[in-house]
């Protein structure tokens, strides 16, 4: 069974663990109550286990749902180091050189002038 993962509820599940509570986890999401618990009991649904338990006193995480809160954050992590990584490329700040030269050039003249260069322009 192929399983499908939204941004939004990779958030919206950080913000209701970091808050225990569906309320205020939906107020940090700007989302309202019913459309949280609804995307949270289609998540679980989805993933065929419970990953929240619910209570008066708010809500805690099963054992699945800290593994899914720490998958989360590594998630969104990482997208946000592609989203600066691929925002380099986008600003003209990233990409890749190459050079054709014979061998002389290559052992006796570029070495400075590319050393140089890779200097100001690590990336």
């Amino acid at each position: 069974m192929a399983m499908h993962f939204d941004i939004t509820d990779f958030r919206l599940f950080i913000n209701i663990a970091e808050t225990s509570s569906l309320t205020r986890g939906a107020e940090r999401s700007f989302l309202s109550v019913p459309a949280t618990s609804n995307r949270i009991k289609n998540l679980e649904d989805n993933l065929g286990m419970r990953l929240l338990e619910r209570s008066p006193q708010g809500v805690t995480l099963t054992n699945a749902g800290k593994t899914y809160l720490q998958h989360a954050r590594i998630i969104l992590s990482q997208l946000e180091m592609l989203t600066g990584d691929l925002q380099q490329y986008a600003e003209g700040l990233k990409g890749q050189l190459r050079l054709l030269a014979n061998t002389t050039a290559i052992t006796e003249y570029l070495p400075p002038v590319v050393g140089e260069y890779l200097k100001t322009h690590p990336d």
